[in-house]
């Protein structure tokens, strides 16, 4: 669920406080091997992030090679034989493009990133771990000495954890966190229910709630799904279908329309509709290209003999299923 208190994020704007935080890491003396990978997998991700990156340093070096230059001759207006200094000028700049390294930090600590809808975005942190965030998701990264932690406040996300044993890997997400070492896994988190998918290595779920007690181990090809008012249960769906979204896919594996119109829904502003109630318990399987809501339609009343409409910016299936 999306805190409506949270400041709205944009791509752009994401990439400057990453970029922001990655020259403070590179300055600062945790500067080591890992933190230099980090970058390069960061710059290598997007055109964008490179250009935010090269920006921001292209200022500062700026800063750097006129802090011991003295004002122009002609730009003299008393004093002729004294030698005025830029430094308090430049002393200025320096401190507003150190405060936006600062600000950086704070704005991927509070305000996390987040996609829009249909949007997907890759995350590389400093220690090699990855982050793979679905359609309209929003995480929140806290590094520290000690721990390494991730909040995932809304959607969906593939976390591949770097190892090192001396930190753990902890997703918070609802009332449970999710503790890793070095592993593949996907949290989906939405208003009815939390899962937790892994693909690779080993989890620990637990429950930050006093009222819960114990928690679940999960071995690679385990889904524990935590619905809001019912038992927590465990399943093994097929990881092809679980990723699909990596791909550019929505994969339904013979759900219900009702439950596939959601899914579709997740990726597009352009919202489907069931008209008739009738239709809502039809079996569909298949995948779909993510956004792609009108071939979905089309395929649906092509197979069950309904009829596909345009209304306003909706797409609604109406009719009774043959």
């Amino acid at each position: 669920m999306t805190n409506e208190m949270d400041p709205p994020a944009s791509p752009l704007f994401d990439q400057q406080a990453e970029a922001a935080v990655w020259l403070a890491r590179l300055r600062g003396p945790q500067r080591d091997a890992s933190v230099e990978r980090g970058l390069r997998r960061w710059l290598r991700e997007d055109p964008g992030n490179a250009l935010a990156f090269d920006e921001l340093t292209r200022r500062l070096e700026v800063v750097e090679r006129l802090k011991t230059r003295t004002l122009p001759a002609r730009w003299r207006v008393a004093q002729p034989a004294s030698r005025v200094s830029w430094r308090p000028v430049l002393s200025g700049v320096a401190a507003a493009l150190t405060a936006v390294m600062v600000f950086g930090f704070i704005y991927l600590r509070q305000a996390g990133v987040a996609t829009s809808v249909g949007e997907q975005r890759t995350m590389a942190l400093e220690d090699g771990s990855r982050i793979y965030l679905n359609t309209a998701s929003r995480v929140r990264v806290s590094y520290d000495d000690g721990s390494r932690r991730v909040e995932l406040m809304s959607g969906e996300a593939l976390f591949e954890v770097a190892k090192d044993a001396s930190r753990p890997f902890v997703v918070a997400v609802a009332d449970r966190t999710v503790t890793a070492l070095g592993t593949t896994f996907v949290v989906r988190r939405s208003d009815a229910q939390v899962s937790v998918t892994l693909m690779e290595g080993k989890v620990r779920v637990a429950s930050t709630s006093s009222e819960v007690t114990g928690s679940t181990v999960l071995a690679p090809g385990d889904r524990l799904t935590i619905p809001a008012d019912a038992t927590p249960a465990v399943d093994h769906p097929a990881m092809e279908a679980v990723t699909a979204w990596r791909r550019g896919l929505v994969a339904l594996d013979g759900m219900s329309l009702s439950h596939a119109v959601q899914e579709m829904n997740r990726y597009s502003q352009t919202r489907l509709i069931i008209e008739q109630a009738e239709a809502q318990q039809l079996p569909v399987g298949g995948s779909f290209r993510i956004g792609d809501s009108a071939s979905f339609a089309a395929a649906v009343a092509a197979t069950y003999g309904l009829q596909v409409e345009r209304r306003d910016d909706d797409i609604v299936i109406a009719g009774r299923p043959r």
